[in-house]
C-alpha cells in the first residue's frame, strides 16, 4: 500500500504518482463543492455548464501549480501566458463566483500539496454553505412576483389586501397611481373609461398553481381590466 504521506511536499519535477494523486485529490475536493452547490441552489437556477466549469477549474489550477513548482521564470511566464486570455463571462448571481473561486483554491491548495489545507479548508467551505441554506439566509423555492391591476372605479383597497392574504404568503404595495400613464397605456386600450387605478404589489404566492384563483377572486372587488402577475426571475407572465 502506497502511503500518500510520503509524497514529494516541492518540487519542480515531480514524480508521477505524485501528479496523479494530486489530481484525485482535486479531483474529489472539487467535486463535494460541486455536489454543495446542486444541493444548495434551486434547481431553475442550477446549470450544468456551470458544475462542469467547477470541477474542471480545480484540475486547471492544480496542474498550472504543478508545473510552476519553485521555479520563478515559469511562474513568470506561465502568467504572461494567462494575461493573454480575457475571462468576459458575467455572473449574475455573486454566488456562483465564490463557488468557482473555492473551486480555484482548493486545486491551488492541492497544487502546491497543501493538502491537510485543502481538505480543512474545502470541507469548512462546504460546511458553512449548507449550514446558511438552511438558516433564514436561505433562498426559498417559490418565487417572487409583480401583481399589476389597474381599476376602472374607486375600489376599498382593504378588499384587495384581503384577496392577497388569502392566496399569498407575503405581500407589499410597492406603487399606486390615478390616472392615465404609459403603463397602463400598454395595459388597456385609450378607449377605456377616464378613471384608471393602477395597483402594483410585490409578492409570494403560498401555492402558484392557485393563479387563476387569484385573478378571479381581484376581478369580483371592481371594474377591473389588464391584470398581469410576472415572476421577478424569468419574467413569465400570466394574463388575467
Amino acid at each position: 500500500m502506497i502511503d500518500y504521506f510520503t509524497l514529494q511536499t516541492a518540487s519542480e519535477n515531480p514524480a508521477f504518482l505524485t501528479v496523479l494523486y494530486t489530481l484525485l485529490f482535486s479531483f474529489s475536493l472539487s467535486m463535494l463543492i460541486a455536489v454543495t452547490y446542486y444541493k444548495t441552489t434551486l434547481k431553475k437556477d442550477v446549470s450544468n455548464y456551470f458544475i462542469q466549469s467547477i470541477v474542471l477549474s480545480a484540475l486547471v489550477a492544480s496542474t498550472v501549480v504543478q508545473a510552476i513548482g519553485d521555479s520563478v521564470a515559469i511562474g513568470l511566464g506561465v502568467l504572461g501566458a494567462l494575461a493573454i486570455i480575457r475571462f468576459r463571462t458575467n455572473f449574475r448571481n455573486p454566488r456562483n463566483i465564490i463557488f468557482l473561486f473555492a473551486a480555484l483554491a482548493s486545486g491551488i491548495a492541492t497544487g502546491v500539496y497543501g493538502f491537510t489545507i485543502a481538505i480543512v479548508g474545502t470541507s469548512g467551505f462546504c460546511l458553512v454553505a449548507v449550514a446558511l441554506n438552511m438558516s433564514l439566509f436561505g433562498v426559498s423555492d417559490k418565487s417572487e412576483m409583480i401583481l399589476r391591476i389597474i381599476f376602472h372605479e374607486k375600489v376599498n383597497s382593504d378588499q384587495v389586501a384581503e384577496i392577497l392574504k388569502m392566496y399569498c404568503e407575503s405581500f407589499n404595495l410597492t406603487e399606486f397611481r390615478e390616472g392615465q400613464t404609459s403603463a397602463q397605456q400598454q395595459i388597456v386600450p385609450e378607449t377605456s373609461p377616464d378613471i384608471r387605478l393602477l395597483y402594483q404589489y410585490r409578492l409570494t404566492l403560498k401555492d402558484e398553481n392557485k393563479k387563476e384563483e387569484l385573478i378571479k377572486g381581484l376581478k369580483q372587488v371592481g371594474d377591473c381590466d389588464g391584470i398581469k402577475l410576472e415572476t421577478v426571475v424569468n419574467a413569465e407572465i400570466f394574463d388575467g
